[in-house]
């Protein structure tokens, strides 16, 4: 796992979707990340990069309708300037979904879950805070 700390923006796999975010003109970008995870039959294993943009993606639509996500970057930022409007209720409601799903069963948990990896408590600490978030 490329990640060097437990924030949503702190992984390989957000860094280079956030990049893409900034040529997203009507939230498909979003909507996409978290159907991945949210629309999963429960029986699918669910990759940990995906796992990652989705929980980016969740962190992006918080943000859009209140407290900004600590660690926002940049460009995240410029986009939800421009266009946060574009999360509706139902993006929200998508996006609780997305977070709700790593957290109970995928990949990205299994592997802060690991006896090496350093930071379990504050990643689900970090989970936690986001669905409130979004709820």
């Amino acid at each position: 796992m490329g990640a060097w700390g437990t924030g949503a923006f702190e992984n390989d796999e957000a860094g280079d979707w956030v990049w893409e975010l900034e040529d997203d003109d009507d939230a498909s970008l979003l909507v996409t990340a978290l159907r991945e995870i949210a629309d999963a039959d429960a029986s699918d294993y669910l990759d940990a990069a995906d796992c990652s943009v989705a929980v980016a993606a969740a962190e992006v639509v918080a943000s859009a309708r209140g407290i900004r996500s600590p660690g926002l970057p940049s460009e995240a930022t410029v986009w939800l300037d421009e266009h946060a409007r574009l999360v509706t209720d139902d993006l929200v409601a998508l996006a609780a979904v997305a977070v709700a799903r790593v957290v109970t069963a995928s990949e990205l948990r299994e592997l802060w879950e690991e006896p090496a990896a350093d930071g379990l408590e504050s990643w689900h600490e970090n989970m936690a805070a986001l669905l409130a978030r979004l709820r």
